[in-house]
């Protein structure tokens, strides 16, 4: 069975399998540029006003209308924040997300097609989306082993601690898929959907409210910034031999963009 830590939010605990979901903080890095990545953007609890009492999980802006997040993340009704990562700031717009979409192979139990994509009640135009990967041929261009990639998000900056109400950011080298199949790390628990990215020794990593935020190859701006998977699961936080599991973009990537192109 795959394990777990606690999303917390506010006063309400909650065990669903949010791996790295419900409010996470990233572990071991530092706050974002500001401005550097317009593209991630947080799914707040719509009737919760306060922005950083309200933050949820993470996303990414794919198209005008679309935003990709994790299929474990749903189940609450939805804004996204654009403009501002500070969310005790009060800068920012809210915009609704009219209807959200699961991939019709996720699967609960092991977290197997984590990924989902929201649809906007309006068009987020002043924003660039951020380009990701669909392919197995873009994969292996732009995460090979041991490739750091840059995760983003307003999670715990440590297991069982507070969320950040300031983005931030933290570089992960990608795992070998069959190092990261073996004990003592996952021994055969990541499936073809899943890759890992973190330290043999721990210290740095995604964590509780980080969930559905992008993964993803870092450019020299956003607009060469390159998506290629989405924060999912994983034991604890920085746990040494326990990287974070991410949702594989390279193989479920073409049907995010199969949802981008419906109405």
């Amino acid at each position: 069975m795959k394990l777990a830590p606690t999303c917390l939010l506010g006063l309400l605990t909650l065990s669903a399998t949010c791996a790295m979901a419900g409010a996470p903080e990233i572990v071991g890095g530092k706050p974002a540029p500001d401005g550097r990545y317009p593209w991630m953007v947080p799914l707040l609890i719509s009737n919760v006003a306060d922005n950083f009492k309200a933050q949820w999980c993470g996303g990414s802006l794919v198209s005008p209308t679309k935003v990709l997040t994790a299929a474990h993340c749903i189940g609450q009704q939805f804004d996204i924040l654009i403009g501002s990562q500070d969310l005790k700031s009060g800068e920012g717009r809210r915009v609704r997300v009219a209807s959200a979409t699961k991939h019709p192979q996720y699967r609960s139990r092991d977290d197997s097609y984590d990924l989902a994509v929201l649809t906007l009640t309006e068009p987020v135009y002043d924003v660039t989306p951020v380009r990701f990967i669909s392919t197995i041929e873009e994969e292996a261009q732009y995460m090979p082993d041991d490739r750091r990639l840059v995760v983003v998000g307003y999670g715990n900056t440590r297991s069982g601690g507070n969320p950040s109400s300031i983005l931030r950011q933290v570089k992960v080298p990608v795992v070998n898929r069959d190092t990261c199949n073996q004990a003592p790390m996952y021994a055969n628990q990541i499936g073809n959907t899943e890759f890992c990215a973190g330290y043999v020794e721990g210290g740095k990593d995604s964590c509780q409210g980080d969930s559905g935020g992008p993964i993803f190859r870092r450019g020299k701006t956003a607009q060469d910034d390159v998506q290629v998977g989405i924060v999912s699961w994983g034991f604890g936080c920085a746990v040494a031999n326990k990287p974070g599991v991410y949702d594989r973009l390279g193989v479920t990537g073409q049907w995010v963009k199969d949802q981008i192109a419906l109405p």
